[in-house]
């Protein structure tokens, strides 16, 4: 038995979804509250079996607001699962509280995907819960923290006045990271056209939330320097990481996925092989079993830094294949998409190997969104093709 909790201001549309939500999964218990207050009595008085397993807010409250009242849940009730209702997943305030928002649906929402959705999170709880997983994490030394920076970097895209002009001011002040920054952003993998000389310029060309995202992924790798693993084995990963990282941002792109989603696209895949770094200078002191897997150890350090199940979901499932009966392109289907390609599109000027790969991916996504897809895949292995022979 699960117990959910739609929050929404408007009794009737709230009563509608809780009503929907009931008879899709009649095992549930779905209540309203209809107040932010509401919300954290209902909350503080349920306990045991009554304990609320999931939220699901409106973005906009009259008492309250809603990624206040979240974030305050996630503090006090951090098992609770936490989902946002919104008519514009593009807005700043939804980037902005990721960590009290682990899902967000755009709105008018189908019950039968707010179910599934619902599911999916409450899975990945509790695979993240499962007790090897827990062991194997006590016994990692290497398990990186947030980086300092990145939580300045987080705040400041949560406040109602935050600023281009900050944001940049944040990366400058750390000199290597400015390096690595411009490093990125003058790279193949974003495609543009003129040198980039400063920070400013390239939060004002790429957007503040890909630099974020550039600024979290260098300093866990930093984190990394002068361990066991060795620095060619490091610098290939970190290469990879930012590789798939502009994948899945053009991926997301071409598939026209709402703002939010090309971010946690983007941060899934530079952070799709953190596993891998933190499993491999572990490995002397523990070794994996066989139902655990460096991707479900990534998977486990980003739930534990608070980053949305969306991204959580989808670099512990890259190497799975995504349920075919979902009709919305998810981060889980892109990064897992990308995977696919670097195991199955070795050659890309194999027809053979390009038509195999565009059937298994039909299987899941549009068929418009594939053929845009194998077209970018196709032009960023070019891309370093060429930049490898030029560095030859």
């Amino acid at each position: 038995m699960s117990n959910i909790l739609i929050v929404d201001s408007d009794t009737n549309a709230g009563q509608e979804a809780c009503q929907a939500l009931a008879a899709e999964r009649p095992d549930w218990t779905v209540e309203h509250a209809d107040s932010g207050s509401k919300t954290l009595q209902l909350i503080a008085a349920a306990v045991g079996s009554k304990a609320i397993d999931v939220i699901v807010c409106e973005a906009n409250l009259k008492d309250m607001a809603s990624f206040d009242l979240l974030e305050q849940i996630r503090v006090e009730n951090e098992q609770t699962i936490r989902l946002t209702l919104t008519a514009n997943a593009d807005t700043e305030a939804v980037l902005g509280n990721a960590r009290a928002n682990q899902r967000f649906l755009l709105k008018p929402f189908c019950a039968a995907h707010l179910a599934t959705t619902i599911e999916r999170s409450m899975r990945l709880r509790q695979s993240m819960q499962a007790d090897n997983l827990k062991k194997y994490m006590s016994s990692v030394s290497s398990i990186p923290a947030i980086p300092a920076i990145y939580d300045q970097m987080m705040q400041e895209l949560s406040s109602p006045h935050s600023s281009l002009l900050k944001v940049g001011e944040i990366v400058e002040s750390d000199t290597g990271l400015t390096l690595t920054v411009l490093k990125v952003v003058n790279s193949a993998f974003y495609g543009i056209n003129k040198r980039v000389e400063s920070v400013g310029q390239a939060v004002t060309l790429l957007g503040v939330h890909l630099i974020k995202n550039i600024t979290l992924t260098t300093k866990v790798f930093a984190r990394f320097d002068g361990s066991t693993l060795s620095a060619s084995r490091l610098s290939q990963l970190n290469s990879e990481a930012m590789r798939i990282g502009a994948l899945c941002n053009q991926f997301a792109r071409y598939a026209r996925l709402p703002r939010s989603s090309v971010d946690h696209c983007q941060i899934a895949g530079m952070m799709s092989n953190v596993g891998e770094l933190v499993t491999a200078v572990q490995k002397q002191n523990a070794v994996l079993d066989g139902s655990l897997s460096p991707e479900l150890v990534g998977a486990s350090i980003l739930h534990g830094w608070f980053m949305p199940d969306a991204v959580v979901e989808a670099v512990a499932l890259q190497n799975e294949s995504p349920p075919r009966s979902v009709d919305i392109i998810t981060p889980l289907m892109v990064l897992h998409s990308i995977r696919y390609l670097q195991a199955n599109f070795t050659q890309t000027s194999d027809a053979q190997q390009e038509q195999a790969c565009r059937d298994y991916l039909h299987e899941f996504i549009p068929e418009k969104v594939v053929d845009s897809w194998l077209d970018a895949y196709k032009a960023i292995e070019q891309l370093t093709a060429d930049t490898s022979s030029r560095a030859a």
